[in-house]
């Protein structure tokens, strides 16, 4: 936790020592979603390599499942799969709010915010003007995010830090950090000079540069944030060893059914022929005789494994991960819709994964609020918290049919909506527009 900016003086260590841990984490949440599961399981790579079955040789993961990546997907896909519908009570606005989620391509920003949410637990959204003029919105990367916040109130902000590294073309250095120091309406860029892992002096005169904004141009966005953390929970750490044993457990499994792929045979002395180099080989498909009981018979040895323990272990393991994860087997596993007939069936099946993100939602809800108003402030267009209004959705396919049964069997078979009112439900249209669509079908 970071209170005050002397991480940045001369002579400090770079990344500050608190935050190592957050960084290295990001890092292995990283590979993992790319699927590098073998550089963050070594240990349990480990565990196979010492097995006597491999007879020292070198080994790799049988398998390598990326549920990480399958989790992040799912989760952005029930988010922001199907876009919020964001709209402004006051009218001359709608049109500029409109064309600011067109042009900043709000949806492709949400759902990428989404991933980094389940990934990291912290999604950076940043407010700039462009070299139009325009309000721009980016998504930053969480390990260039440093929070100062108050050692009373870890929630209060106090400057949001936003460095990074780069080469340095100066020799005696091994990198330049840049930096940006966020405060209410402005930013100060500093640079400074790297070398072994410890800030230097500083390269260039501190600029300050105004946001135009009245509070800070970096938003971040977490869905899950104790009362004494700073930064958010994710996705992965609750089932990181659920993963790993399942990866270990199903690569002992194919290695031990590798091995008994080719069995060996057994048989008399007879069966035997030289190879003409000093070896002997097999000869199948002759006939042996035996000339009594106590000779083996000609044949190949088989072997029962008796994994049906090792299977009732991975079994296991897999529905810890569907509740862990809260995503349930109707999203990661392959059996989880079987026996749905219905919509309504498949949403009670993912009634975990549901409740997951709306819970997102709800926790993201203001800030995309924060970060929309200060876009549109950048444009000339202040508006309140009050006049912005955001619908999400659960990003599930709607059955019309079944709703509109069970609202009329709820009413006895009697209509439940007027015709107005059924327009503007099916379109997702606003009162106005909905009005202007009923007019149409009167007159025509």
């Amino acid at each position: 936790m970071l209170t005050d900016l002397s991480f940045l003086a001369e002579g400090a260590s770079w990344p500050p020592p608190g935050e190592r841990e957050r960084l290295e984490r990001y890092a292995c949440n990283r590979r993992l979603f790319e699927g590098q599961h073998a550089d963050v399981y070594a240990a349990q790579l480990e565990r196979i390599r010492r097995s006597p079955l491999e007879n020292g040789a070198d080994c790799s993961f049988a398998t390598a499942p990326n549920y990480q990546r399958l989790i992040s997907l799912k989760t952005a896909d029930l988010l922001a799969g199907e876009p919020p519908r964001i709209t402004c009570a006051r009218p001359e606005a709608a049109e500029g709010l409109e064309g600011l989620l067109c042009r900043c391509g709000f949806p492709l920003l949400l759902y990428q915010a989404a991933l980094d949410i389940s990934r990291y637990g912290d999604a950076i959204i940043t407010v700039r003007r462009g070299e139009d003029g325009r309000a721009e919105l980016a998504l930053g990367q969480p390990a260039t995010w440093f929070p100062v916040v108050s050692p009373a109130d870890v929630k209060r902000v106090k400057k949001h830090v936003i460095a990074w590294t780069e080469a340095d073309g100066d020799s005696r250095y091994t990198a330049a950090l840049r930096v940006q120091v966020h405060e209410r309406g402005f930013y100060t860029e500093m640079s400074f000079r790297l070398s072994g892992g410890v800030i230097q002096k500083k390269t260039a005169p501190d600029r300050i540069v105004p946001t135009g904004l009245p509070g800070f141009a970096v938003v971040p966005l977490q869905a899950v944030v104790t009362s004494d953390g700073v930064y958010g929970c994710d996705d992965y750490m609750p089932v990181d060893s659920i993963i790993s044993e399942i990866m270990v457990v199903s690569g002992n499994i194919s290695r031990i059914l590798d091995m008994h792929a080719a069995p060996s045979m057994q048989g008399p002395s007879s069966a035997l022929q030289e190879d003409g180099s000093g070896g002997w080989t097999v000869r199948a498909g002759n006939y042996f005789v035996r000339e009594d009981n106590s000779e083996p018979e000609v044949g190949y040895i088989t072997w029962d494994g008796q994994l049906s323990s090792a299977f009732e272990l991975l079994s296991a393991l897999h529905e810890q991960l569907y509740v862990l994860s809260e995503m349930g087997e109707a999203l990661l596993g392959t059996g989880g819709q079987a026996g749905v007939t219905t919509f309504r069936g498949l949403k009670l099946r993912m009634t975990g994964a549901l409740c997951k993100v709306r819970r997102i939602a709800a926790n993201i809800d203001r800030g995309l609020r924060e970060v929309i108003r200060a876009a549109l402030l950048l444009e000339g267009t202040e508006i309140g918290p009050d006049e912005l209004s955001i619908c999400w959705y659960d990003g599930l396919p709607d059955d019309a049919s079944e709703e509109i049964q069970r609202l009329m069997l709820e009413n006895g078979g009697r209509p439940t909506m007027s015709h107005l009112k059924s327009i503007r439900l099916a379109g997702r249209l606003t009162e106005a527009e909905a009005e202007e669509e009923y007019r149409k079908i009167v007159d025509s």
